[in-house]
């Protein structure tokens, strides 16, 4: 019986929540758009998820733009949509060069499966997983996940007291010399960063896999001595920080601004120092399997 219901919910595809891809930032598909009204503006590479619960997205507006009574956000494929998310405004961060705009989750429409269908699939993952998630945050990962989300290393300390994991849960507007961070405040790390006011980014790319998804625990637990990781490390310029040598580029962040959401703590950091080894590269991203299931899927799996 639970073999025929796997069947009926994920067809030929492994019952995970999230599919692995291998992309390069300028090959994603899928494209997002701020519905304010009447208004819509393209917010591709400027919206990002920062916060779980309350589940927040930030996006980055020109200051131009002005608070509206209806906020929707809209990700479209092949010039289709396949879904909108109504939201209500949290917060705008009024910086210099533009405005950050966070913006909580209401509600999502989907254009592509029936409401029965992607239910199902969430319910599938509510009760099948390890550490209880709300079925509302899970839904609302379903929908801001249907546009491929990009991995990074984040890398902080000394040799002798150091931490480095994954993160999904971020933006970068180089343009303007942001870069923003979704921490959970659970992160043993979290403390010591907000500290120091200092945390090293880097972009990996997906023939890393392995060695990605192997740091996922660090989160919660202290990493291993530095000499027990299967690769080798260089020193941050401004910083000093161990950072992987298997990396194709770096930013060193001052953290400028943190603000407590809930479950996270969004971080507010300026950029103040970038170096690149490799500018173009496959990097690893999350997608959530339910466009899969009615859409199929383009990009490379690994």
């Amino acid at each position: 019986m639970k073999n025929f219901i796997k069947k009926m919910l994920f067809g030929d595809y492994e019952p995970r929540q999230y599919l692995t891809l291998s992309i390069k930032e300028n090959e994603v598909k899928e494209r997002a758009f701020l519905h304010l009204d009447k208004q819509i503006i393209g917010i591709s590479q400027k919206h990002f998820t920062l916060c779980q619960n309350p589940y927040m997205i930030g996006v980055w507006l020109d200051k131009n733009i002005k608070e509206k009574e209806k906020v929707a956000v809209e990700i479209q494929l092949s010039n289709k949509p396949i879904l909108r998310s109504q939201c209500r405004l949290n917060e705008i961060i009024e910086f210099k060069q533009g405005n950050l705009w966070l913006l909580e989750l209401v509600k999502t429409q989907y254009y592509f499966i029936n409401s029965l269908h992607q239910k199902a699939v969430i319910g599938f993952f509510y009760w099948n997983q390890k550490h209880k998630v709300s079925f509302e945050e899970l839904d609302h990962f379903c929908a801001m996940y249907s546009y491929p989300r990009s991995v990074i290393l984040t890398c902080f300390g000394t040799p002798d007291d150091y931490n480095l994991f994954p993160m999904d849960l971020r933006g970068c507007i180089d343009e303007a010399g942001l870069y923003f961070l979704g921490l959970r405040n659970t992160n043993v790390t979290l403390k010591k960063m907000l500290a120091a006011k200092k945390v090293v980014v880097c972009g990996i790319a997906s023939d890393q896999k392995k060695n990605i998804l192997s740091l996922g625990a660090h989160h919660s637990t202290q990493p291993p001595s530095i000499e027990k990781l299967p690769f080798d490390f260089i020193a941050s310029e401004k910083f000093g920080f161990p950072i992987p040598a298997i990396i194709m580029d770096y930013r060193e962040l001052e953290i400028q601004q943190s603000l407590d959401k809930g479950s996270h703590t969004i971080m507010i950091c300026k950029i103040v120092n970038k170096v690149v080894f490799q500018k173009e590269f496959a990097s690893l991203h999350h997608q959530h399997i339910v466009p899969a299931l009615k859409l199929g899927c383009s990009y490379t799996q690994i």
